[in-house]
C-alpha cells in the first residue's frame, strides 16, 4: 500500500494496523481495501487461468515440488476460493512476511523463503511472476530461471527487468524431460550427487567418480579441463605399469609406475572467438554432477553465463562399458539459451596425458559425410619400448548437422542458433597390442 500511494504522489500518515477502514491513514485505507476485496471474493469468487493450473498439475505429476508466494494477506482465502490449495507444497504470503520481518519485492526475501520451505537451492528453482518487481526479485535471488507472464504491459518490459523468458500466457511453457532417451531416473540410493563446483574438492571428486570395468578406468575429470592444480585427467590400464631405472648416488634404482595412458576425454569450446571454456571463469547459474552407480553413468549439467552475458547449458553423460571391456563413450550437449553465433569445438586425444612415455604417434581424419553427420577419427598409440603391451586409443566423434547448425571446415567452426542443441557423441576403443620382441 505504501509503494502504491507513493507511486501516485499521495502522502498519508502510516497510522496503526488496527485503524478502522474509514480512517485516513495508510493502515486505514489498507483495511478498507481489504474489506472490499473480501466482499468481492465472497460474492464473485476467483477468476482462474486454466493454463496456469494445468502447468502446475503437470509439474506435480512429474514429481516436482511447487510453492506459492504473495504479498497479499488474503492468499490463503484466494487459494481456498479457487479450490487449488492442494497444488502447493509450501506457501509464503503477507501474513508470513510480517511474522518473519521479510521485506517486499523487489527484495528476494519472500522468494528465498519459499525455496527454503521446499528444501531446494534457488539455482535449481524456477520463478513465475507477472510483475516487474517480481521478476527483479527473481533475478536478485539468483534463481535458475525467471519466467515473466506479461498479460497486459508493454511487450518486453519483463525481460528488460530480469525475466529470462517472457510469455503472454503459461500455455506457451511446455515441459520437456531433458534426460536422453533411455537414461534412468535419479535414484538417490545409488547416486553420488554434487550440486556445486568446489575447485579444492575436484581431484577428490574425480577420483570418486572414476568409471572402470576391470580392464581400464578413466577418472571423473571434466572433458574441458587441463591437468593443473585443480584437475587431473587419467585413464589407466589394468596391469599397465612401466619399469624404469634411475641412477641415484651411484646406484641403479628400479621402479614401476602405473602409467597414465593417452587421455581420450578432451573436448572444449569457445563462442565467437573468445576464450576457451573454463568453469572457473564464468558465472555458474546451476551445477549438478551425478555418478549413478546402478547404471554406471557419470552425468554432468552446467548452466552458466559468460563474460558477454550469454547463457549456455552444457550437459554430458559418460560410460565405460562392462560387456565390451575396450569401449567407452561420452555424449555432450550444448544449448544456447539467449544467443546465436559462431561456436568452435576442439576435441582430440591428449598424448601428453601419458607420463613417462617418450615417443607417441597419432593420426587424425576429419570430414563431413553425405548423411548430414560430421565425423572425426583420432588414433593414438603409446610408443614406449619398455611398455608391453602397447595400448592404442581410437576416438570416433560424431554430431548431426541438424536444423540451426552449419559446419565449416576451417576457422569459422560451427554456427549455433539460439535455443538450438549441439549434440556430440564420442566412442572410444582402448586396445593393447603386443609387438614381437626381437
Amino acid at each position: 500500500m505504501v509503494s502504491f500511494l507513493e507511486s501516485r504522489g499521495i502522502s498519508l500518515d502510516y497510522g496503526d494496523p488496527g485503524d478502522p477502514p474509514d480512517k485516513q491513514t495508510v493502515c486505514g485505507l489498507g483495511n478498507r481495501k481489504n474489506r472490499y476485496f473480501t466482499q468481492h471474493l465472497a460474492e464473485h469468487g476467483v477468476e482462474i487461468y486454466e493454463s496456469t493450473v494445468d502447468l502446475i498439475r503437470g509439474l506435480r505429476a512429474k514429481g516436482m515440488k511447487t510453492a506459492i508466494f504473495s504479498a497479499s494477506k488474503n492468499c490463503e482465502a484466494v487459494l481456498k476460493a479457487a479450490n487449488v490449495s492442494e497444488l502447493f507444497d509450501a506457501k509464503v504470503d503477507g501474513v508470513d512476511a510480517d511474522k518473519l520481518g521479510l521485506p517486499g519485492k523487489p527484495d528476494p526475501a519472500v522468494l528465498l523463503e519459499a525455496a527454503r520451505r521446499l528444501e531446494v537451492a534457488p539455482g535449481r528453482a524456477v520463478i513465475v511472476e507477472d510483475a516487474i518487481a517480481g521478476v527483479q526479485a527473481g533475478r536478485a535471488g539468483r534463481f535458475g530461471l525467471v519466467i515473466g507472464v506479461n498479460r497486459s504491459a508493454e511487450s518486453g518490459v519483463l525481460g528488460k527487468n530480469g525475466a529470462d523468458v517472457e510469455v503472454t500466457d503459461l500455455r506457451e511453457v511446455t515441459m520437456v524431460d531433458e534426460r536422453p532417451a533411455g537414461e534412468p531416473s535419479p535414484d538417490k540410493r545409488w547416486s553420488f550427487v554434487y550440486e556445486d563446483f568446489e575447485p579444492e574438492q575436484e581431484k577428490l571428486r574425480e577420483t570418486l567418480c572414476t568409471l572402470g570395468n576391470g580392464y581400464f578406468a578413466t577418472r571423473g575429470a571434466a572433458p574441458e579441463a587441463d591437468a593443473d592444480d585443480v584437475h587431473y585427467s587419467g585413464t589407466y590400464l589394468a596391469g599397465g605399469y612401466n619399469r624404469l631405472t634411475t641412477e641415484i648416488a651411484g646406484r641403479t634404482v628400479e621402479s614401476e609406475d602405473l602409467v597414465n595412458l593417452p587421455n581420450w576425454l578432451p573436448l572444449t569450446f569457445r563462442i565467437e572467438g573468445g576464450a576457451w571454456f573454463d568453469l572457473r571463469k564464468v558465472e555458474i547459474l546451476d551445477f549438478r554432477q551425478e555418478l549413478n552407480l546402478k547404471h554406471g553413468v557419470l552425468l554432468r549439467t552446467v548452466r552458466f553465463r559468460d563474460s558477454e552475458g550469454r547463457r549456455t547449458t552444457l550437459a554430458s553423460r559418460r560410460f565405460v562399458h562392462m560387456a565390451s571391456p575396450h569401449l567407452a563413450g561420452l555424449e555432450t550437449t550444448l544449448t544456447s539459451e539467449d544467443w546465436s553465433g559462431r561456436l568452435e569445438i576442439r576435441f582430440g586425444v591428449d598424448l601428453l596425458g601419458s607420463r613417462g612415455a617418450r615417443r607417441r604417434r597419432a593420426r587424425r581424419r576429419l570430414g563431413s559425410r553425405g548423411d548430414g553427420l560430421f565425423a572425426g577419427d583420432l588414433h593414438a598409440r603409446f610408443d614406449e619400448e619398455r611398455f608391453q603391451p602397447r595400448p592404442e586409443v581410437h576416438r570416433r566423434s560424431t554430431f548431426p548437422l541438424r536444423e540451426g547448425l552449419r559446419f565449416d571446415q576451417g576457422p569459422e567452426g560451427i554456427h549455433l542458433v539460439k535455443h538450438r542443441l549441439l549434440l556430440l557423441r564420442d566412442l572410444v576403443i582402448v586396445e593393447d597390442r603386443v609387438d614381437p620382441v626381437p
